[in-house]
């Protein structure tokens, strides 16, 4: 039985000029709902692209002062980011 090894090749995720993580203010008229999906989507594509959990972390960063400046609360934010941990198994520390 093989097993497969992790390689690490040192690539970080790609952020182009512009992407700023643009999410809807909290008061436009969107439903909740698909607010919620734009920034839980928004993780799902961040995770998808990060090597390693340092990478994920500095580009949800990014998210989250974006998602803060647009008027949605922390707690919000952080409600999305375990739902995103339950749909994939993940344990990590809430920064």
């Amino acid at each position: 039985m093989q097993t497969s090894k992790s390689i690490y090749l040192g690539h970080r995720p790609y952020l182009k000029p512009g992407n700023s993580f643009s999410v809807t203010h909290k008061t436009s008229f969107s439903k909740n709902s698909s607010k919620r999906a734009v920034i839980l989507n928004q993780i799902f594509r961040i995770f998808k692209n990060s090597t390693h959990l340092n990478d994920f972390n500095d580009a949800y960063t990014i998210l989250k002062q974006n998602c803060k400046y647009n008027g949605y609360t922390i707690n919000f934010i952080r409600s999305i980011k375990k739902e995103f941990y339950n749909y994939v198994n993940f344990r990590f520390i809430d920064s």
